[in-house]
């Protein structure tokens, strides 16, 4: 059930490098492209619940790659809505792409339930085809 309270107590705000660092080893992969990512702490009345970011196209900045972490204790509460709002508008982006593993059914459940809609599976194979996406991994996008 999403906790309508904490869900419009998140903010976002400047990334913070040792936030990172503390974070479990595996957990640091997700921001595959710190130079042209842009990142933000994820606040709930100013306690750090986690780190969202975008990595936005480089010809076509009104789109861009969506990640997220959110700490265990925080999941399952609505904040990935709130966070792809926030950097949607913040942005002001068309879409948001995530592209995430297949056995991450947490993730995906998350993604689905915060407005994240499957890519086509005809787009997904062309993706695959030409080497942007990977066979494991599926391709879900946000639209506001």
């Amino acid at each position: 059930m999403i906790d309508e309270y904490l869900q419009e107590s998140i903010t976002i705000d400047k990334f913070e490098k040792s936030y990172l660092d503390s974070l479990p080893s595996d957990k640091k992969e997700i921001f595959f492209n710190p130079k042209r990512g842009l990142y933000h702490i994820l606040l709930s009345n100013k306690v750090r619940v986690g780190i969202v970011g975008i990595i936005l196209n480089p010809k076509h900045k009104d789109y861009g790659f969506f990640q997220i972490y959110i700490e265990k204790k925080y999941r399952g509460k609505g904040i990935l809505k709130k966070a792809a709002e926030l950097v949607f508008k913040k942005y002001k982006l068309t879409s948001l792409i995530a592209t995430i593993k297949k056995y991450n059914k947490a993730s995906i459940k998350g993604h689905l339930k915060g407005g994240f809609t499957p890519v086509e599976d005809v787009v997904q194979a062309n993706l695959i085809e030409k080497g942007y996406q990977k066979k494991d991994e599926i391709r879900l996008i946000y639209r506001g």
